[in-house]
């Protein structure tokens, strides 16, 4: 075999390789970007009350699957929020209860992302001087055209 040809064999190798580098490179700066929206959308609207600003982050056909949510469309989920998050003020907050943790782990792939975030035991307040027990809280979004389509907890 000639030099030439290895050397074209050789080059041949490494452009194939630097494909498949970028290409991975392109998937997890997609998944990335998935993460972040998700978490800016939870960060900004939910947490910080920003509602205004949930169709920058939705579609207009957005689907919330939470029971207390439960929503067919961005405006009806704007609509129970805004009720929800009212009810939530007039309501005292319990001594000692955590406010919601931030999610440990962010799990993404295509258009699924997952948060998963443990709830340390904290008062309950429903039931004075009991504690409710450690547990996980589950967060799946799915997205479509970049921005959130779903999401069930």
């Amino acid at each position: 075999m000639s030099r030439s040809t290895i050397r074209n064999r050789v080059l041949g190798v490494c452009a194939a390789v630097c494909i498949a580098v970028s290409a991975a490179a392109i998937a997890q700066e997609h998944m990335n970007a998935n993460e972040r929206l998700c978490n800016t959308f939870r960060q900004d609207v939910i947490m910080g009350g920003k509602i205004d600003e949930a169709a920058k982050y939705a579609t207009s056909d957005f689907k919330e699957h939470n029971l207390r949510l439960q929503a067919d469309g961005l405006q009806a989920f704007i609509a129970k929020y805004r009720q929800m998050r009212a009810g939530s003020a007039r309501r005292p907050r319990v001594s000692g209860a955590p406010p919601m943790p931030r999610p440990r782990w962010m799990l993404s792939g295509g258009n699924i992302v997952v948060f998963i975030t443990p709830i340390p035991a904290h008062p309950d307040a429903a039931h004075r001087g009991q504690m409710v027990p450690a547990s996980t809280h589950y967060d799946v979004w799915r997205l479509r055209d970049g921005k959130l389509a779903e999401h069930w907890d």
